[in-house]
């Protein structure tokens, strides 16, 4: 799990700035791949809020975004705590 922690460890500000780049697929890449390792590891608030922002972003509901990825760096980092204790 460690190796996880450590290659995503930053996902949020990486996707805050494919989105400023308006490289869209690679930020809704991102979220997808989140989305699958939290469904892994049965982080299933996680999964939500990745799957909320990754349709979001493949929808083109641009508005919406800045407060899902607040949700989902919430949930990723509260993920990422509970795997460090």
């Amino acid at each position: 799990m460690k190796n996880v922690l450590e290659r995503f460890h930053d996902i949020p500000q990486k996707i805050q700035i494919e989105l400023d780049n308006k490289n869209y697929k690679i930020s809704q890449r991102l979220a997808h791949t989140i989305k699958g390792i939290s469904g892994t590891i049965g982080a299933d608030e996680l999964y939500k809020r990745s799957f909320d922002l990754e349709l979001a972003i493949n929808n083109n509901k641009l508005d919406n975004v800045p407060n899902l990825l607040k949700q989902f760096s919430f949930e990723i980092n509260h993920v990422m705590n509970g795997w460090l204790i």
